[in-house]
């Protein structure tokens, strides 16, 4: 039988130390000269011809000679199109990251003291993203610039370090509208030079009229849609999302349940991107501090989590999340609910799904519920531990929704629209619940690297 879970509710304060960045510089030609004769879709250059291929699509590049490949497997291109300025590889020490970020190498190459850039593109609406880090000075105002696109001025007095400091991968996002088939960047000096190390155009979709409200799966009668987060940004709704355990000011890495848990979380491992929450994991050591007992943990896997503890919590109602997991033995994706406020209280707790291949009679991967609660003495009790889904049939590798119908005395999972399991009784809490979502590994497994994704989650209540 699996062991029965206990959830570590105690807070704790994780650290990590930071190492300093030491730059060395290394200069190449203007790539204007490139830009000049860069191939467009037509016969003519990128800078001669404003021809460009009628279907927008994203362009992701390094300011590095080389492609770039991100963590996530998304190749950036060699860098093109820059107007003046010089390559800067400000390498850290051994052993040292480029901190918030887990792509050390997009933001380590810089492309400084440049005048403008320049890429053929579709006409159309873009979302523009440069992604910078302040490798070299120590105090605010040592570097600023602005940034204009298309002859607009679209950031003002970009100052690095003093956003977030030395060290730190630092993104900043504007709109533009391009209608002669090329992206002019322009950037222009306050102090010392403008700096970039990688770009991202991304078209805009086009609007469309209004979709209908969406409705739930499996659930009968009238019923209200009371939140809804389709992660359509670029990043988490801090008013409601917090990317890690606990609450700010007081977060911390610890897992859930540290007996059989091999990892812990970082909000680096968690991110928004073309539609999807992502959780990760991967292989590298994470230490906590402790607040009791030895002094650190070290785990060796660092994993994802987010939870709408903050600004996000609902009594009785129907709540359903759409979710991609890899075929990976080992993890522990789950989708499940605490009681506010945030670390005061457990039980109770709902898990909606937990999918993993444990006692099922297939040894697929399945889907998971259980409920915890205090009985009338007070001791921890849990319903029971229960798969759910078609023997014979894994739920990792595709998308399903995982839903809950929540009522006083009563508990059910629904798994595609059908119900599952359920568990009716006056144990059934009626605290406030908020959500969480995490990824993880556990003990004994030596996955690799693999990203959880989220299409959207949603709350109904009858009405």
């Amino acid at each position: 039988m699996r062991p029965l879970f206990t959830r570590t509710i105690a807070p704790a304060v994780a650290a990590l130390a930071t190492l300093a960045t030491i730059p060395s510089v290394s200069v190449a030609n203007s790539e204007a000269a490139q830009a000049r004769t860069q191939t467009a879709p037509a016969t003519a250059s990128a800078t001669t011809s404003r021809a460009a291929s009628t279907a927008p699509k994203t362009f992701r590049m390094t300011v590095n000679p080389k492609a770039t490949k991100a963590a996530d497997g998304t190749v950036y291109a060699k860098r093109e199109g820059f107007v003046g300025g010089r390559f800067s590889n400000a390498e850290i020490p051994a052993g040292g990251d480029v901190r918030g970020t887990r792509d050390d190498a997009l933001y380590r190459p810089e492309w400084v003291f440049a005048h403008g850039w320049r890429k053929a593109v579709a006409n159309g609406t873009y979302d523009v993203t440069l992604k910078m880090r302040e490798a070299y000075f120590d105090k605010a105002g040592r570097r600023v610039f602005s940034v204009d696109a298309e002859g607009r001025r679209v950031l003002t007095d970009v100052d690095i370090y003093k956003a977030v400091g030395k060290n730190r991968a630092y993104d900043r996002t504007f709109r533009v509208a391009v209608s002669d088939g090329r992206l002019d960047l322009g950037f222009s000096a306050k102090v010392n030079s403008a700096l970039v190390s990688a770009i991202v155009v991304k078209p805009v979709a086009a609007a469309r009229p209004a979709a209908p409200a969406p409705q739930a799966q499996g659930v009968t009668g009238s019923w209200k849609l009371a939140f809804a987060d389709e992660f359509t940004g670029t990043t988490l709704n801090s008013k409601i999302w917090t990317p890690h355990r606990g609450l700010e000011p007081y977060t911390y890495g610890h897992p859930y349940n540290a007996d059989l848990d091999a990892y812990a979380f970082d909000p680096s491992r968690v991110s928004v991107r073309d539609g999807h929450l992502r959780l990760s994991w991967d292989p590298t050591p994470r230490t906590v501090r402790n607040s009791s007992g030895p002094p650190t943990t070290t785990y060796p896997y660092t994993a994802g989590v987010a939870h709408t503890g903050k600004g996000f919590a609902f009594t009785h109602g129907f709540v359903e999340a759409r979710i991609w997991v890899p075929q990976t033995r080992g993890i522990w994706p789950a989708f499940w609910m605490l009681s506010t406020p945030v670390d005061k209280n457990w039980p109770p707790e709902i898990d909606i799904a937990e999918i993993i291949p444990d006692d099922t009679p297939d040894g697929l991967d399945k889907p998971h519920f259980n409920y915890h609660f205090k009985d009338s003495a007070g001791n921890n009790r849990q319903a029971h531990w229960k798969w759910y889904g078609q023997e014979g049939r894994s739920y990792a590798g595709a998308w399903h929704t995982y839903g809950l119908l929540w009522e006083k005395g009563k508990l059910q999972v629904f798994l595609d629209g059908k119900p599952g399991p359920s568990y009716t009784g006056a144990e059934v809490t009626n605290d406030p619940m908020y959500v969480v979502l995490s990824s993880g590994v556990r003990k004994g497994y030596s996955p690799a690297a693999g990203t959880m994704l989220v299409d959207y989650l949603r709350v109904w209540r009858r009405g």
